[in-house]
């Protein structure tokens, strides 16, 4: 085409596409507003046309797919770059699979930040492999609808913000305050409940219903997935997991399920009985853990996928050598016999007394960093720069009464690039960088946080001085029992148990720790779409023959 184009011609064709894709996003959203709805019981007219609205949505994706290429490929009125071209032989390398063009819906949730930090994981590793990936988030999207406390708090006019108060915003305020015994109550009554009358599941996990039993959920899942066509599904969050199991099952869709806890949960899931569709499988957290194992029930051994773990970000997998650590060090100012502590306050923040605490400490004697990663939570990071004094002007290095201690707010690197209010908000990489030269961690135990220091040997000290989430507990015993954790329930026993902790030596821990993971994550994917297509069955309800007699 370049050959045949002159210049103005190809600004042309750039002008129209960008004109079109102003009408698609229009288009796109005025199908979304109608699509995602608040919960009502459609009748056949309303369900029909809500297919329909879904199949224009695909329509509308394709064209704006082909779109975007013609624009990127003749943005520059240049040749194109050899850069823009995808080496194919490179992502099957990486991928130990051939996924490139395969289409991969990733369903996720807003309840913390673990769920939705292992989809965004997920998604880099296949477009890794030249896959196509789909993030949706049902708690903020298709399923808010349902919210029973949307409902009640839009009924009263109740807003959080710009908008009426939902499940999500009121499981979020809980950890940022650690009211957690509000959720610890809730999930006992629930239990000691259903364990008097024998009835399986747990509240707010949706249970199943059968292949032929349609629900508003179901619907809602159905026709997001005629929107995409997947060639794959995967979750993240088991509490949804059954209305999509069962669509996936009805369109023959295989499914891999993610659990981001070393509790996998699957008796609140399926109750005494698994699911026979043959196409799903999950992950194992940790195959090596007894514990783990034991929350496998009612699955059978077949349906599992070991030797993967939880899945963490790419950047994960890269380790400094010892050069590069030192390096990396004293790149930060930070001297060779400083001990490092990370103190993390959650992807949400938390306000946490550690880091005040040891920079007034009378008694610490050890020459000690403290990074603290104080993420959304902008007021922790004002509190500390207000309390404490800031060191040769610069705002985030701050020191109180003890000499020894020298307290770092992390910042972003790319100040000038990043969404202001994001500021202490850390990227993967340097994350991955600041676990590798860490020496231990203050942590909550929120599944994805033990993963990742678990990974990098990290040794924890876990923050009990409220006693945290029942799944956390259970994150927090696995740490403990491989001698890679201890507790702190008061703050006037930090040092004792830092000192405590800093005995244990930094290393990387192969109970922990699983090669090839993210090769082994796509192979796992690969086969599971194979042994699809492979099945007559499967491939009779795939969806496509379902959608030509809707057409027609």
């Amino acid at each position: 085409l370049y050959d045949y184009l002159d210049e103005n011609k190809l600004k042309n064709l750039i002008s129209m596409t960008e004109k079109f894709l102003q009408e698609i996003e229009l288009k796109r959203f005025l199908c979304k507003r109608d699509f995602f709805s608040d919960y009502i019981d459609k009748n056949q007219i309303q369900t029909l046309m809500q297919s329909i609205n879904s199949l224009c949505l695909y329509e509308l994706n394709k064209v704006k797919q082909n779109l975007n290429l013609v624009n990127e490929k003749f943005a520059d009125l240049t040749p194109i770059p050899d850069e823009f071209n995808i080496d194919y032989e490179e992502a099957e390398s990486f991928a130990g699979a051939n996924l490139r063009n395969k289409k991969v819906v990733i369903f996720t949730c807003s309840y913390g930040n673990g769920h939705k930090i292992t989809a965004a994981a997920i998604e880099q590793t296949l477009q890794k492999a030249s896959a196509h990936p789909v993030i949706y988030d049902l708690s903020v999207g298709p399923l808010l609808g349902k919210d029973r406390w949307r409902q009640l708090f839009k009924l009263f006019g109740i807003q959080y913000g710009d908008r009426p108060i939902s499940g999500v915003d009121i499981f979020n305020e809980i950890l940022r305050h650690q009211f957690y015994f509000i959720v610890n109550a809730k999930d006992a009554i629930d239990a000691f409940v259903r364990k008097m009358l024998d009835i399986s599941g747990k509240d707010g996990v949706i249970s199943p219903l059968g292949l032929w039993t349609n629900s508003w959920e179901k619907t809602q899942i159905r026709e997001l997935l005629f929107i995409e066509r997947p060639d794959h599904i995967i979750t993240t969050y088991h509490m949804d997991l059954n209305p999509i199991l069962e669509v996936a099952e009805e369109l023959g869709i295989p499914l891999l399920h993610i659990p981001t806890d070393y509790d996998m949960k699957f008796r609140e899931v399926f109750g005494k009985k698994t699911t026979e569709y043959p196409h799903f499988k999950s992950l194992v957290p940790n195959y090596a853990i007894e514990e783990t194992l034991q929350t496998q029930n009612p699955l059978r051994s077949d349906q599992l996928v070991e030797k993967i773990g939880i899945p963490l970000r790419p950047e994960f997998y890269q380790f400094l050598d010892r050069e590069e650590l030192l390096s990396y060090r004293r790149s930060r100012g930070i001297a060779d016999d400083e001990k490092i502590l990370l103190i993390s306050a959650g992807g949400n923040g938390q306000n946490l007394p550690h880091p005040e605490h040891l920079a007034n400490s009378p008694t610490w004697d050890l020459p000690l960093r403290v990074l603290v990663i104080a993420g959304k939570n902008r007021d922790f990071a004002t509190h500390l720069q207000y309390n404490l004094k800031s060191q040769n002007g610069n705002s985030c290095i701050l020191k109180g009464k003890n000499p020894n201690v020298t307290i770092e707010i992390v910042t972003n690197p790319d100040l000038d690039k990043i969404i202001p209010g994001l500021e202490f908000f850390i990227q993967a990489d340097q994350l991955s960088k600041i676990l590798d030269i860490s020496d231990a961690s203050i942590a909550k135990a929120g599944g994805l946080s033990v993963a990742e220091l678990l990974f990098k040997g990290v040794p924890i000290v876990f923050d009990l001085r409220v006693n945290p989430f029942s799944w956390e507990l259970f994150n927090l015993n696995v740490a403990i029992s491989r001698q890679m954790a201890i507790s702190n329930y008061y703050l006037k026993n930090l040092e004792q148990d830092l000192k405590q902790i800093f005995e244990i030596p930094k290393n990387q821990n192969f109970n922990f720790y699983f090669e090839s993971a993210l090769e082994s994550f796509c192979q796992c994917l690969n086969d599971q779409i194979h042994q699809v297509e492979s099945d007559e069955g499967a491939i009779s309800k795939k969806g496509h023959l379902i959608l030509e007699n809707l057409k027609e």
